[in-house]
């Protein structure tokens, strides 16, 4: 990925939180809105009932991507998202939707 802006690089290497995907959404709003037909959307949970008052509606890592393991959870839904359980992605990419208690378990895991 050719980086415009060095410091939106530097955030986003270490970035935790919802921040890590507030600012992956700047990146991609930022070096490439054309190509991907970036939208607010890909913050928000389609699931969700209700409009969410948050700036995204998932939790984020509890560190700095980098220093995960493919097996650790990048983040997941904010809870509430849906009514049993949720969606966890994890640093291999794979998305797992979990049932309640496995949820609860990667959501310790992950970082408002």
């Amino acid at each position: 990925m050719g980086w415009k802006t060095g410091s939106l690089r530097d955030r986003y290497m270490n970035a935790s939180g919802k921040e890590h995907w507030l600012t992956l959404a700047e990146v991609i709003a930022t070096e490439h809105r054309e190509e991907t037909g970036y939208s607010d959307a890909l913050l928000s949970c389609p699931a969700r009932v209700g409009k969410s008052s948050l700036a995204t509606d998932y939790l984020g890592p509890r560190c700095a991507p980098n220093r995960l393991q493919p097996n650790d959870p990048l983040g997941c839904d904010e809870p509430g998202n849906h009514s049993h359980g949720g969606n966890v992605i994890f640093k291999s990419g794979q998305v797992v939707e979990m049932s309640y208690w496995d949820y609860k378990r990667s959501l310790e895991k992950c970082s408002p």
